[in-house]
């Protein structure tokens, strides 16, 4: 399987397993690629920019800049004097930066996002929200995260802010963090395409395609 394939693959079961997890009111992301430590790229970026792409809940609404870059100060405690900004005038550079597409058009990946192709939508219907986000570095994406909750009130809901937290915490943690609920994708060879649900002591169901490269999905509750 090819590295465009591969790509391809990894965002489709994304977007069935955060489609099986919509049933709940909670956030669900889902990791699609990521470099092993991204908060090495980042150490000396503070204030770092976040470039928000979309309106979510229409262009009037007040408060979610202030909403994102609270929760994503919030979700990095590997650093507690981490500041993030929405106004590139007052970052440390224009990169490093995140870019988070919210409600933006199918397809919308790391690519346009770290190229500057790359744009948002207004509110969906039951105030639902889906969020590509993306770490990149010179056009170069680092980390791609997917993520949505079903519903929500505005950016003063607690499900809009858990939401950040989650894709924040998704893109910067590393495999020696410990585990956190959520959506996990993996890459590696010799294995094959899977999806697993697992709820609660371990219940599950599974899908599986077989293939020379591996790439996999797990939805923790």
């Amino acid at each position: 399987m090819n590295g465009l394939s591969k790509r391809a693959v990894a965002v489709v079961l994304v977007l069935a397993a955060l489609t099986v997890a919509a049933c709940t009111d909670g956030p669900r992301t889902g990791v699609t690629s990521k470099a092993p430590d991204t908060r090495q790229f980042v150490t000396t970026s503070f204030p770092l920019w976040v470039e928000v792409q979309g309106a979510p809940y229409g262009a009037q609404a007040e408060g979610v800049d202030e909403t994102i870059t609270q929760a994503m100060k919030q979700a990095y405690t590997w650093n507690p004097a981490a500041e993030f900004t929405t106004d590139p005038d007052k970052a440390r550079g224009k990169s490093p930066k995140v870019v988070m597409t919210f409600n933006g058009a199918a397809g919308t990946g790391s690519r346009e996002q770290c190229e500057d192709r790359s744009e948002g939508g207004g509110p969906l219907p039951g105030g639902r929200v889906e969020v590509v986000a993306s770490l990149c570095s010179l056009g170069d994406s680092l980390a791609n995260v997917r993520g949505s909750i079903a519903q929500s009130e505005g950016p003063a809901d607690p499900r809009f802010a858990a939401l950040i937290r989650q894709v924040t915490t998704d893109m910067f943690r590393t495999d020696f963090d410990g585990d956190r609920s959520g959506i996990r994708i993996s890459g590696g060879s010799g294995g094959g395409v899977g999806i697993g649900v697992g709820i609660g002591g371990g219940g599950g169901v599974g899908i599986g395609v077989g293939s020379g490269s591996g790439v996999g999905i797990g939805v923790g509750f």
